[in-house]
């Protein structure tokens, strides 16, 4: 059996790619040699603007699939409505063999933007 391609796929994957960076920087023994070059500021600051990419991927995904495309639009600018209905039913996979409910992506979603923002308060302030 195939994994389908999708947009949620897409975040999964960005999720767990993110999450596994965090975890296997080991601030706990990267930390206290850059700190004393003044060089973890910049660490947590690209892991800060990484996750945020990620984060807002998947909020504007999340807006769209809920009903509210202004987010979307504003970030990836003004489209055609059919590509808006197209992209949606991507997220739930109906352009595939089988589909999700809208509950299910949208919750997904929320997830993932979880899992983001607890990874990065782990690295910063936990590890």
């Amino acid at each position: 059996m195939e994994m389908q391609r999708g947009p949620l796929t897409q975040h999964f994957l960005n999720t767990l790619e993110y999450v596994f960076i965090l975890y296997f920087i080991h601030a706990d023994k990267l930390r206290p040699v850059l700190k004393p070059l003044y060089l973890w500021n910049s660490i947590w600051i690209a892991m800060f603007a990484f996750g945020l990419v990620f984060f807002v991927r998947i909020l504007t995904d999340w807006q769209l699939l809920r009903g509210r495309p202004g987010l979307w639009r504003r970030f990836y600018g003004d489209v055609d409505d059919s590509f808006l209905d197209q992209y949606r039913r991507m997220l739930t996979y109906e352009h595939g063999e089988t589909s999700v409910t809208t509950g299910f992506s949208s919750g997904a979603m929320l997830l993932m933007m979880a899992a983001i923002v607890v990874s990065f308060v782990w690295f910063m302030f936990l590890a």
